[in-house]
């Protein structure tokens, strides 16, 4: 991927299901994380908003025509979101969070 100007990373997970399940790219080289993900060396690059461990379901958003829907119920990272400047929309997740569904996981982006 080199020779295409792509770096890439292995990123090991101990906890998460899947990668976008603790962190999210926000826009502008903002990175929403959480847990393990905090810390990891694959991320300095990134302005690392870290979401607290009380709300790591929280980190789990997509970014949508200049817009960030999240999880509501996770006031800590709401702020954090807000606090950087986007414009936030607040989704009632707590039916798909009971079978570990994410909004990454419910979502089909299209070009």
């Amino acid at each position: 991927m080199q020779r295409h100007g792509i770096d890439a990373a292995l990123v090991s997970l101990r906890r998460f299901l899947h990668l976008k399940t603790g962190v999210s790219y926000l826009g502008d080289d903002d990175l929403l994380v959480a847990g393990e993900l905090a810390e990891n060396d694959a991320f300095a690059s990134f302005v690392r908003l870290r979401v607290p461990p009380q709300e790591e379901y929280g980190a789990n958003c997509i970014q949508v025509n200049d817009r960030v829907k999240f999880p509501a119920g996770y006031e800590e990272t709401k702020a954090s979101i807000l606090a950087r400047g986007y414009e936030g929309i607040e989704l009632e997740m707590s039916e798909f969070r009971k079978v570990d569904g994410g909004l990454s996981c419910l979502s089909l982006l299209l070009p």
